[in-house]
């Protein structure tokens, strides 16, 4: 039997009543309990076969907010010896880092950003700005930096592959998430314990790796074709699951519409 995808609508479009059990004394303000943003939420709460957890329980999550440091930052060429790619929101791009457009610090600013290293593997969450654009450090740079304006995302490959990561959190659901979580009241910004929160859908390993393997395998031609960020032609959601493309997109926020679907979390693990 096929089953009927989840359907939401904005909370500007539509009032919506919620069980008093989901609110947070911490957030009171009304767009934390939108049905399109609380989806991801919805189904780690339901649990089954995606076996959903929180950010924290399958990658470590850290940050360097170094403002004061910003003086002391030299960019050099590419070229310079010792030179290392400073990553900055702007840079983060099809799921991976845009070396066109990166710029480069000397070895001794990176070594004053000690604790904002990026070995290669680490999944890059942008916190400010653009919310929720995300892409994996490649594996060609032995190691990079990034600003304070995104996350660091270490991975416990027991738990998590990292472009598995990566491609969720571009999706729709998982964009949705972090829109969900950003907390502000001029410019709205994700927090440190906000990303760590973020429900994050734990598939069968086999799912995970296959995902993952498809992106490190892609080229760059791919990825700007099929893998487009935000993901608007992929769903991990719903085309992973069946380790098959969809023909059509999938679990999108069209822009013409308030009127978000994806499935409901219960689908085919693979197992």
């Amino acid at each position: 039997m096929t089953k009927k995808p989840y359907s939401a609508t904005r909370l500007a479009d539509a009032p919506a009543w919620f069980d008093a059990s989901i609110v947070d004394p911490r957030r009171l303000d009304p767009d934390y309990y939108d049905p399109v943003l609380t989806i991801a939420d919805s189904l780690l709460r339901k649990g089954g076969d995606l076996n959903w957890k929180r950010l924290r329980q399958v990658a470590r999550v850290y940050n360097f907010g170094a403002y004061e440091l910003t003086n002391q930052i030299h960019f050099v060429e590419r070229s310079t010896l010792g030179a290392v790619p400073y990553v900055t929101v702007t840079n983060i791009s099809n799921l991976t880092v845009d070396m066109e457009t990166v710029p480069w610090i000397d070895a001794e600013t990176h070594q004053l950003l000690f604790a904002s290293r990026c070995p290669a593997g680490t999944v890059l969450l942008s916190i400010a700005g653009t919310i929720g654009r995300a892409g994996v450090v490649p594996s060609f740079l032995s190691e990079c930096n990034g600003n304070q304006a995104i996350a660091k995302l270490t991975v416990n490959p027991e738990e998590m592959d990292p472009h598995y990561l990566a491609a969720y959190l571009n999706c729709s659901v998982g964009l949705a998430a972090s829109a969900r979580e950003a907390a502000g009241a001029v410019q709205k910004n994700l927090y440190i314990y906000n990303v760590e929160e973020l429900p994050i859908p734990c598939a069968t390993a086999r799912i995970r790796h296959s995902i993952g393997n498809k992106l490190r395998s892609a080229s760059t031609s791919e990825l700007r074709g099929s893998f487009k960020v935000p993901s608007q032609t992929w769903n991990p959601l719903s085309g992973a699951i069946s380790m098959k493309p969809p023909v059509s997109p999938k679990g999108t926020i069209s822009p013409r519409s308030s009127v978000w679907r994806c499935p409901d979390g219960q689908a085919d693990s693979g197992r």
